[in-house]
């Protein structure tokens, strides 16, 4: 089925490819940044109500049966102001991107809300379908950093600062659009590729 979560408690679900859908009882009137199926068959949910985050978690979704399970404030980024925080769902990990690189992750298993930054103001994140995280963001100049761990480490890809559009097809495999011979100025773009996961390019 589908599931489709939003602003003030919006929690929808859907059997038929969502020709129609079935109100769910929500965890609370807040926006729900996301409501995770993860393979354990919980559901967490997390809800942003003014500048804090609050953490729920759920064995039986249909039920309606929700539990607190932390909470945790909001973080803006001085380089990044107008950024928005990002939901980050993996199959055991559910989690909310601060645009200053502060990470909170969701453990499915333990309910465990844990802690991680990417040292980095965030632009964009990915999650892979093997679960690597990979977030494109900038101190001074923008890089791209990936978590094969959800987010409790990063390795910085050390790409050129006019790199753009990288896209993963895995945690090795990975194209982008980048200078082939950057300098002080980028000079011509072309297609590159990795196939040892950032390494060389």
């Amino acid at each position: 089925g589908l599931l489709a979560a939003g602003e003030e408690g919006l929690l929808r679900y859907s059997l038929d490819e969502g020709q129609t859908w079935q109100p769910l009882k929500p965890p609370d009137g807040g926006l729900i940044a996301t409501a995770a199926p993860l393979d354990n068959g919980k559901v967490i949910a997390l809800v942003r109500r003014e500048m804090q985050w609050i953490v729920f978690a759920s064995d039986d979704l249909l039920a309606g049966n929700w539990r607190k399970i932390g909470t945790f404030e909001q973080e803006g980024s001085i380089n990044l102001p107008f950024q928005n925080a990002m939901a980050l769902v993996t199959r055991k990990h559910a989690g909310i991107l601060m645009p200053n690189g502060e990470l909170r992750m969701v453990n499915g298993d333990t309910e465990a809300v844990e802690r991680g930054s990417t040292g980095i103001s965030t632009i964009s994140a990915h999650v892979m379908p093997d679960g690597m995280l990979v977030v494109q963001g900038t101190i001074v100049t923008p890089s791209t950093v990936v978590s094969t761990d959800a987010g409790r480490t990063w390795r910085d890809l050390k790409v050129s600062r006019s790199t753009q559009a990288i896209t993963f097809l895995d945690a090795d495999t990975a194209y982008a659009v980048a200078p082939p011979d950057p300098g002080v100025f980028p000079g011509g773009f072309a297609l590159v590729v990795t196939r040892d996961g950032g390494k060389t390019w």
